[in-house]
């Protein structure tokens, strides 16, 4: 059996959460390290609070894999670089460059211990410009940036992404044209029935998955 691991944040436990994954794989031995609040910008910094780096490089060295599955950068690019740009007054297009350069360098170090990666898109922005309810709205409503604009940065980082890991050896999946909606955001049916919860529903994510992973994973 083929072992393979995911590497993640929050949006990544998906694949914890549902057992389809295992049954529709199953030629896979399936293991994953979700750091929740994991974020593309702190995978460097030794004072973060999640630890995401020494976690993730840990769990690469107990065991060889055959695949490993990458998704982060919803944080980043939904909060910390328009928050960054607004504290201390920076450049919104350098901070994105520069997480651009930490993703692939991230993406580069995880080569190391497996030559088949796939790298899956960041979600969208699902939290409207009047949403207050939930910790994650109440924290991001001090930026000033619209859900479009979230949504325009997130869609062009993964663009770049996906053309990067391509040109690179690697696999991307890029799953934004699944969620865009005709109004440019992403559509409703892949919100949360929790108004509070910010992921994507875990269903219709699920579903969106496995029907995607089918032109990569042995099944």
């Amino acid at each position: 059996m083929k072992e393979l691991l995911v590497l993640g944040d929050s949006h990544a436990l998906t694949f914890e959460h549902s057992q389809r994954f295992k049954k529709k794989f199953c030629k896979y031995s399936w293991d994953s390290l979700i750091v929740v609040g994991a974020t593309i910008s702190g995978l460097q910094n030794p004072n973060s609070k999640t630890q995401a780096m020494p976690l993730f490089i840990d769990k690469l060295g107990d065991k060889k894999r055959d695949t490993i599955l990458i998704l982060l950068g919803e944080v980043d690019l939904g909060f910390i670089v328009w928050f960054r740009a607004q504290k201390y007054n920076e450049d919104v297009n350098v901070i994105f460059d520069d997480v651009v350069l930490k993703y692939q360098e991230f993406i580069n170090y995880v080569k190391r211990y497996c030559d088949n990666l796939i790298v899956i898109s960041a979600p969208l922005p699902t939290i409207p410009d009047d949403r207050k309810e939930g910790e994650v709205a109440q924290l991001r409503a001090s930026i000033k940036a619209t859900q479009e604009e979230r949504t325009h940065l997130t869609v062009k980082f993964n663009l770049l992404m996906q053309k990067w890991v391509i040109k690179s050896g690697y696999s991307y999946l890029n799953l934004d044209e699944a969620c865009l909606g005709d109004n440019g955001l992403v559509i409703n049916d892949l919100l949360n029935s929790e108004k509070a919860d910010h992921h994507y529903d875990k269903k219709k994510y699920t579903d969106l998955l496995l029907t995607e992973l089918e032109n990569y994973l042995d099944h």
